[in-house]
């Protein structure tokens, strides 16, 4: 990429009008170029981009295919945190040879994705479920039933499948719980108050 002259940005993710001009002011001198075929979601299939061809840095979801038959993008960054789909050998040693950046949104969504998964872990130990459901029917409380199915998550077994940005911050919500974390990834990790598993060990944790 060259700092002598304007960059052209490239997107197919469906952005808001009032985003599209927010983001074209931000990034001026640099142009922004919208897809016509956009995805509204970071679930959805990837699309074919049509122009793709012309853009220095890509941003939303695209076939394997694209980024291999663009090597002028320098920068791809996906919408998504998930990046299985682009996760192959060969796109991952052509990105590598070429010196071009492939990177995800992981941090973006790390702080409310562990937020929410605390909140389920804490409605489904404290019964609140059971609870809103009564009162919507009758408004009576359980007593006994629900004192009897609560639990605490202090010092309880927490095993997470994948460590990636989400996790990690999961593990620092958790960390006044004193929970007892094990974590399966597919590279060795060393993370404090975090025991490393391995597939074979899995089912013993569970």
């Amino acid at each position: 990429m060259s700092p002598s002259r304007p960059l052209v940005i490239w997107c197919n993710y469906r952005l808001r009008p009032a985003s599209v001009s927010r983001l074209r002011g931000a990034i001026r001198p640099h142009r922004l170029v919208l897809d016509r075929n956009q995805t509204h979601t970071d679930m959805a299939p990837a699309v074919s981009a049509r122009k793709l061809a012309r853009a220095d840095i890509g941003i939303g979801q695209v076939t394997i295919e694209d980024l291999l038959a663009h090597p002028n993008v320098r920068w791809f960054h996906i919408t998504s945190a998930s990046y299985t789909r682009y996760d192959r050998t060969e796109l991952m040693q052509h990105f590598s040879r070429s010196g071009r950046t492939l990177a995800n949104t992981s941090q973006v969504f790390a702080e409310p994705c562990a937020q929410h998964v605390l909140a389920m872990m804490l409605s489904f130990a404290r019964q609140l479920l059971q609870s809103a459901q009564t009162q919507v029917i009758d408004r009576a409380w359980h007593y006994d039933e629900r004192r009897e199915g609560s639990k605490l998550l202090n010092h309880q077994n927490v095993v997470i499948l994948g460590f990636g940005a989400m996790a990690k911050r999961l593990v620092q919500l958790l960390a006044p719980f004193e929970v007892h974390i094990g974590a399966l990834r597919r590279y060795s990790i060393k993370t404090r108050g975090v025991t490393a598993l391995t597939s074979r060990s899995l089912p013993l944790a569970l």
